[in-house]
């Protein structure tokens, strides 16, 4: 090799820190396997929660109480509603150990459900119809003191 091209050469690779081609190439390597080794945890890592979030909704029976608006006295009226339900019918679900006997207690109970419901309107000066049914339906992500419940489609004492 001619003494000027190595000179160059040299004077290049110096003002690179040293780094050759070749260097450059297995760093961008050395880049792309790293960049791959953490996509592969985070995906991993969302297999988990979504098994997890999958774990919780097919625990949970969740209760949902419709408003006719979303109204300040509406809202009031669903609360005391959703706490009349809890107070006289609630203590079944908590003897479940499973989603299937909570399911099955909510059918069982949904004449009481509804009794409850009806008598908490009636309580407030409402006469609005009640119905209750055991369905499954989307839920948003809710957060409650100590507890998060997923978004996602749960059974539902509605």
């Amino acid at each position: 090799m001619n003494k000027a091209v190595r000179a160059v050469k040299n004077s290049f690779n110096e003002q690179l820190g040293g780094l050759s081609m070749k260097r450059f190439h297995t760093t961008r390597f050395d880049c792309a396997v790293l960049l791959g080794i953490v996509f592969s945890v985070m995906l991993a890592n969302l297999s988990v929660f979504g098994r997890e979030c999958a774990q919780v909704r097919g625990d949970v029976v969740r209760l949902h109480i419709l408003a006719n608006s979303d109204s300040g006295y509406d809202q009031g009226l669903k609360l005391r509603v959703r706490d009349r339900i809890l107070a006289q019918v609630g203590g079944i679900f908590s003897a479940q150990q499973s989603q299937a006997d909570a399911k099955a207690a909510a059918v069982a109970s949904l004449p009481e459900i509804e009794a409850a419901a009806r008598a908490a309107l009636i309580e407030a000066g409402c006469e609005a119809p009640v119905r209750a049914e055991v369905c499954s339906m989307y839920f948003t992500t809710r957060q409650y003191d100590d507890l998060s419940l997923p978004a996602g489609i749960y059974d539902a004492v509605r």
